[in-house]
């Protein structure tokens, strides 16, 4: 299992509303939600209100489009810790999704046969 609050180098476990905080917090939501894990998953590993994970899903997902530099300071730390360690994903949440993990996968392959 990953320590985001080592690799994001913020106590991820503080419930606090300070904008590094929650801005480390949606960074985590979004890569997880990225992996394929479902909003009510994620929450329930974090201890937050599904709703709140789908907001920050929304709002990180947004500062990534504006450029928003703590953002994407948070997304290449934890893009930068996927390349180097294996991301840990348990079977079950996988085939919980199966359509969606296939479409991944698809976007993934026309990416890579794109820049052949």
């Amino acid at each position: 299992k990953k320590n985001y609050s080592e690799i994001l180098g913020i106590d991820l476990s503080k419930r606090t509303r300070k904008r590094e905080y929650s801005t480390a917090r949606y960074s985590v939501f979004y890569s997880l939600y990225q992996d394929c894990y479902r909003p009510c998953e994620i929450s329930r590993q974090f201890g937050y209100d599904h709703s709140t994970v789908v907001h920050g899903i929304k709002t990180f997902k947004d500062l990534l489009d504006t450029k928003d530099d703590m953002a994407v300071d948070f997304w290449n730390l934890l893009k930068l810790s996927d390349e180097r360690s294996y991301f840990h994903r348990p079977s079950k949440l996988l085939a919980v999704h199966p359509e969606r993990r296939i479409r991944h996968q698809d976007n993934e392959e026309q990416g890579n046969l794109e820049q052949e």
